[in-house]
C-alpha cells in the first residue's frame, strides 16, 4: 500500500523528542523499564534490530503491563 500526502506541512510532527542512550546488551532491558517507568508519555515507538529483539521485547513489556504492540517483519501485512 502507498500513501501520497500533498501537503509536507502535514508531515511534521510537533511536540517529537528522540532519546539515545548507549548501553551494553546487558543493561538495555533494565534501562528501558526505567525509563518507561521515569517518563511522561502519550506514546513511544522503540526500534529494534532483529524480529528476534523484537519478540524478547514484546515479552518484557507485556511482564511489566505496559500497553504494548509489536510490529516486525516476521508478520503478514495484515498482521502489522
Amino acid at each position: 500500500m502507498e500513501i501520497y500526502v500533498d501537503d509536507e506541512a502535514k508531515l511534521t510532527l510537533h511536540g517529537l523528542v528522540k532519546h539515545c542512550i548507549k548501553l551494553s546488551e546487558l543493561e538495555k532491558n533494565c534501562k528501558l523499564n526505567n525509563l518507561l517507568d521515569a517518563s511522561d508519555f502519550n506514546q513511544v515507538v522503540i526500534f529494534v534490530k532483529s524480529v528476534s529483539r523484537a519478540a524478547e521485547l514484546n515479552k518484557l513489556l507485556v511482564e511489566c503491563n505496559f500497553p504494548f504492540i509489536c510490529i516486525h517483519s516476521g508478520m503478514s501485512q495484515e498482521e502489522r
